[in-house]
């Protein structure tokens, strides 16, 4: 995974481990602060991740655009469980790093 994706996915899973705000809000806030920003022209170089984004921009842009944006509404109509199954798939995605970035620099720095 490249660099640019790295740091996008570090974002949003920190945005989303230090916000206050409703599980709900921290999703949609991932997406529309972080990962909406990744093109397929940024080159992951994981099929993985790659796959995940496709399926999240889907879920994301389901709900027709309201006042606040399409990924505020169709966040909105996500269950509690969805919602949750969302954050643990975008978290789980670190562990891919360590498998695509020649051992794994960028997932061991942040847990240092």
């Amino acid at each position: 995974m490249n660099s640019y994706a790295v740091e996008k996915l570090f974002g949003a899973i920190f945005g989303m481990a230090l916000s206050d705000s409703p599980l709900r809000e921290r999703l949609r806030d991932a997406y529309c602060n972080h990962l909406i920003r990744l093109k397929p022209e940024h080159g992951t170089h994981c099929i993985e991740f790659d796959e995940l984004l496709a399926e999240l921009i889907l879920v994301m842009t389901e709900v027709e655009y309201n006042k606040n944006g399409s990924a505020d509404a169709s966040t909105s109509e996500l269950t509690d469980i969805q919602v949750q199954h969302w954050i643990k798939r975008i978290c789980g995605l670190i562990l891919l790093i360590d498998e695509t970035n020649d051992g794994g620099s960028n997932a061991r720095r942040l847990y240092l």
